[in-house]
């Protein structure tokens, strides 16, 4: 019984350190997306302006 239970909770550390090392790699990622989505969406706005009032 006492052997299942230390396992359990070094499986549950590993889990931790592993989850605190990946968050900023994850984070980065999720940040670029939303980088990368906020610049689509003000170039298509840029567009949409151009070509509905600049072009006439």
């Amino acid at each position: 019984m006492q052997k299942d239970q230390l396992k359990q909770i070094l499986v549950l550390i590993v889990i931790i350190v592993l989850g605190l090392f990946l968050l900023p790699f994850v984070a980065g990622i999720i940040s670029m997306i939303i980088k990368l989505a906020l610049l689509l969406a003000i170039i298509a706005a840029l567009y949409w302006a151009y070509v509905t009032y600049i072009k006439k």
